[in-house]
């Protein structure tokens, strides 16, 4: 966001700020005036993106619904700041799974605190991965299928 980014370069002056995403507004566009803030537009695999991130953030405040690039995040160990929106529906536990914060000053300094910080990267990235798995298709077909056993099981 255009209101988080100065409070944390302030603190981090090298830190870069990659907006990976289909189609992005032309306000979104007009952040890439910056040399430290990337917006790469539609990208065949979000994968090397995250993989290169030392923290990924989701600082929605409007819009619904899927967060599946939260998920791919969260699947990849990825230590995440949040608004209380960006993480609405997955179950996180705010400071087990991920940092949320839902104004500007909070969120700058919860990424700053993320940046410095390997060993609270390491946990919560951990714990994030464990609360991915949830989500993942194996594990929801073994809930569908305990499901119909039970109702396969009752008589008619």
């Amino acid at each position: 966001s255009k209101h988080i980014f100065p409070l944390i370069s302030q603190d981090e002056p090298l830190v870069r700020f990659y907006i990976v995403g289909n189609q992005p507004l032309n306000l979104i566009q007009k952040l890439s005036r910056d040399p430290r803030i990337i917006v790469t537009g539609r990208v065949g695999d979000v994968r090397p993106y995250l993989a290169l991130a030392t923290v990924f953030v989701c600082p929605l405040r409007i819009g619904g619904g899927t967060r599946l690039k939260l998920l791919e995040a969260m699947a990849m160990g990825k230590a995440i700041v949040s608004t209380t929106l960006g993480c609405e529906g997955l179950g996180v536990v705010p400071g087990r799974d991920a940092i949320i914060a839902d104004n500007p000053m909070a969120f700058a300094n919860a990424v700053v605190k993320l940046l410095r910080d390997s060993r609270l990267r390491q946990e919560l990235g951990s714990n994030a991965r464990k609360l991915a798995e949830r989500f993942s298709w194996k594990a929801s077909i073994r809930r569908i299928e305990r499901v119909w056993a039970e109702i396969l099981s009752k008589p008619a």
